[in-house]
């Protein structure tokens, strides 16, 4: 994913949380659908017959319904996966991906869309806020499986990236005498929303 491209997504989640108004992890996504007016559904055979969708091969999909954007995910997956599909499918809402598709979210694969690499950034961004993760001291993957309700799978993938931002934030240190984090006002007001839960986890 371009550089450009991944800071949009990435800022596009950081909003999100800012709009509702978000303050404690783990995040209440359903919640935060609802308060953008997305409904949200677990979805059955008839669903995944009407759009043609393999049960197989999918946790999860979006559709427009009457021009309104709806989520469907699998209920047969663990609460940390439907958490997960959830805002995946909304990354695809947010970034524009539904427009006459239908988005299906299903196992990384190599040769996955842009799209689908994009609605992967977004979910973790929105879920595992890295500001927030690092105010908290947060180090290990099961730190952040427990704090965000996120599979280990995919808090191992978020801590490799945090580990990558605690490494630039020590050269930046080292260049600058400041941290790396908290440069972009909008992350600053992500920031500000969980000041209390980070100041109480880190008491």
């Amino acid at each position: 994913m371009f550089y450009k491209k991944y800071c949009d997504t990435r800022d596009a989640s950081w909003d999100i949380l800012i709009r509702c108004r978000a303050g404690t992890l783990p995040i209440k996504i359903v919640d935060v659908c609802k308060r953008l007016k997305i409904k949200v559904f677990p979805y059955t055979d008839a669903f995944l017959k009407l759009y043609n969708i393999d049960a197989n091969r999918t946790d999860g999909f979006c559709v427009l319904i009457r021009r309104h954007p709806v989520i469907f995910y699998n209920p047969n997956t663990s609460k940390a996966r439907q958490r997960f599909t959830i805002a995946h499918e909304l990354g695809h809402i947010v970034r524009g991906h539904l427009d006459t598709r239908t988005m299906v979210n299903r196992e990384p694969d190599p040769q996955d869309s842009p799209e689908e690499y994009e609605a992967n950034i977004f979910a973790s961004r929105l879920l595992a806020p890295a500001c927030v993760l690092w105010g908290c001291r947060i180090n290990t993957p099961e730190e952040i499986a427990e704090m965000c309700d996120i599979s280990m799978t995919s808090a191992r993938f978020r801590m490799e990236r945090m580990a990558a931002l605690y490494e630039r934030e020590r050269r930046f240190y080292a260049k600058y005498g400041k941290s790396c984090f908290l440069q972009s006002p909008l992350e600053q007001r992500v920031y500000a929303h969980f000041k209390k839960y980070i100041e109480e986890y880190t008491l």
